[in-house]
């Protein structure tokens, strides 16, 4: 693997949440992207792609799985789950349409960042996935030549690079995730290597103002959720 010099894009190709985060924290995500919060395996990112992201969001392909946590919605096509676009307060049939929607506009932001320069990163937990991965580079190879894109791989394990063409960092095996409600370790422990490899991909301003825009908004968060709080405070002193 060739890896270009600067990158218009970096962006999340899985396997959950906590990588988009991991790059939104550290100032290189600069939009959401379909990839970015939902439950994946690689292999089937890799289909959902070539398949032009064809079914993705059809109804018959969607199941709720996980009966405590019922914002995860599960399309049985090509397993992948969607933890953070459906409310768990809301029925399937109010929030649907909306859903699709947002989701059209992430599938379309991820087809044009191709045709961008884009860089993918890909976050492995597992043990059997990752010894998948090193199994099938040719075809994850030519995933990259023929969308023209590059894939770099965070893992949990070490490996043998001599053996492993693609650029690959190891963390600790306690970042781990493990969704739907159990304990989620983000953002990434020691990850110095990575950042620093990323930065120099990527443009300094453009990840200044990433990093800007996320804090501004994080506090902006933090607000709300406090604001929350006083106001239900408040309201049950009143009664």
């Amino acid at each position: 693997m060739h890896y270009k010099n600067k990158y218009e894009h970096i962006v999340s190709f899985g396997c959950m949440c906590s990588c988009a985060r991991f790059l939104q924290i550290n100032g290189f995500r600069s939009t959401s992207s379909f990839f970015d919060w939902i439950d994946s395996n690689i292999e089937a990112n890799i289909k959902i792609v070539r398949n032009n992201f064809a079914d993705v969001l059809n109804r018959k392909y969607l199941a709720q799985k996980y009966p405590t946590a019922k914002n995860c919605i599960t399309n049985t096509l090509y397993n992948v789950t969607f933890v953070h676009l459906f409310d768990a307060y809301k029925t399937f049939d109010e929030q649907y349409q909306d859903v699709k929607t947002k989701s059209d506009i992430y599938i379309s932001r991820f087809k044009q960042m191709i045709n961008e320069s884009l860089l993918l990163v890909y976050y492995c937990r597992s043990v059997d996935e990752q010894n998948w991965i090193i199994k099938n580079q040719k075809e994850i190879k030519k995933f990259c030549s023929d969308f023209n894109v590059d894939v770099a791989f965070i893992f949990n394990k070490s490996i043998d690079n001599e053996f492993f063409d693609f650029k690959s960092f190891i963390i600790p095996v306690n970042n781990i995730h493990k969704p739907f409600g159990g304990a989620v370790s983000w953002p990434f422990e020691q990850t110095d290597e990575i950042v620093s490899w990323l930065s120099d991909k990527y443009d300094l301003n453009k990840k200044n103002q990433n990093i800007h825009f996320f804090e501004s908004n994080d506090n902006n968060d933090k607000r709300n959720v406090l604001n929350f709080f006083r106001r239900f405070k408040r309201e049950k002193l009143l009664l």
